[in-house]
């Protein structure tokens, strides 16, 4: 039986969470809108303001589309900054992660690229 795109991607999310909290990170919100826009993971780690975006594929296909465009880095930055304009208090830094996901033959492989896009780059 095949899972569904949406169900590898709500399983990427939670594997990621659970890699992320074994590494220190709060997370603040899961999958959080505002508008049309959406933020898959929103963390604190070390003082910082962490804002991810999780891309789960199933075996190979992690090398085509594991990245983030242009336009969604604009979708990113701008969900962000509606975050911390209603949520954090006071002037703390932030940087945008991306998780790359895979799960090939029952196994999942994980990969944190930190600061993977500046905010002011889009």
């Amino acid at each position: 039986m095949r899972i569904s795109t949406t169900e590898t991607g709500r399983s990427g999310e939670k594997l990621a969470e659970k890699y992320l909290t074994s590494r220190g990170f709060k997370i603040m919100a899961r999958n959080w809108r505002w508008f049309k826009y959406e933020i898959d993971l929103i963390a604190i780690h070390e003082g910082v303001v962490v804002f991810i975006e999780v891309k789960t594929r199933s075996s190979r296909a992690i090398d085509e589309g594991a990245e983030i465009k242009l336009p969604q880095r604009r979708r990113i930055i701008r969900a962000a900054s509606a975050y911390l304009a209603m949520n954090v208090k006071g002037n703390l830094s932030c940087r945008f992660d991306l998780i790359r996901v895979r799960k090939s033959k029952g196994d999942w492989w994980i990969d944190h690229v930190q600061d993977a896009f500046e905010g002011a780059s889009a």
